[in-house]
């Protein structure tokens, strides 16, 4: 009997976003139909890819890898299969630079460590608290994915992982919080995405999965309304490499 996991997911296409419900247009030419197949382009990977694994007797590829590798994974991947998408856009050769997609041509050899414009690409198991190294004004491509851990499941009984939703908006680094490292501390801080940037991101949402969609119209509006709130005092941060 073969494990749940490797089962391969069916991607709806009518889960894609019409260009004239988006509140401003794509960048570098790209279109909804290009994230559309991307995130078919994904689930194909992480299917063949188990599948393998299982055959020679290892963990699933969730298992093998830390949340952080695993998530980095989607990330990777879906700069990838854009910068094919559009060919106005390179993968940006800098390890951990910044953006992960750059505009072709504009750095030598397309790699910076922080580059300008482009698009950057967060990949997260949370429908929020999307965080980054530091609060930057660019467009980003924040890819939600459902992965199950149950741990009262066994693991073959585990659902195959899967993209709820992929949103793209431009942000400011107003749409930021900043949380500085402690004193003592080996990390750097951490950039959090706050209610106006999820309410942007939710509200240019490229693919969702239909049957996702309604939790995804309740988070956009509970953004919306977080946003409007007073907001609190921001914490002053120290440049960002």
């Amino acid at each position: 009997m073969l494990p749940r996991f490797i089962d391969k997911v069916t991607v709806d296409s009518a889960g894609t976003v019409d260009e004239s419900e988006l509140p401003s247009a794509l960048p570098y030419g790209l279109t909804p139909r290009d994230f559309f197949r991307t995130v078919e382009d994904l689930h194909v990977l992480i299917h063949e890819v188990n599948t393998l694994l299982h055959k020679e007797h290892y963990r699933r590829l969730e298992e093998l890898l830390d949340p952080a590798g695993f998530s980095g994974l989607i990330s990777r991947t879906v700069a990838e299969r854009l910068s094919k998408a559009a060919k106005l856009l390179a993968v940006n050769q800098y390890h951990n630079g910044y953006p992960d997609l750059l505009v072709d041509g504009q750095y030598p050899k397309n790699s910076v460590a922080r580059g300008e414009g482009g698009l950057e690409v967060k990949a997260s198991r949370k429908p929020s608290s999307w965080q980054s190294h530091g609060p930057r004004a660019g467009w980003f491509c924040a890819v939600q994915f459902e992965l199950d851990d149950d741990p009262n499941k066994a693991v073959v009984d585990r659902e195959p992982t899967r993209v709820r939703a992929v949103m793209l908006a431009e942000l400011t680094e107003a749409d930021w919080s900043w949380q500085p490292a402690g004193p003592g501390k080996i990390r750097s801080g951490t950039a959090t995405i706050i209610a106006s940037g999820r309410a942007k991101l939710r509200a240019g949402a490229v693919w969702v999965d239909p049957l996702y969609r309604p939790t995804h119209d309740k988070l956009q509006t509970r953004a919306i309304k977080d946003a409007k709130k007073p907001p609190k005092p921001r914490r002053s941060r120290k440049a960002v490499s």
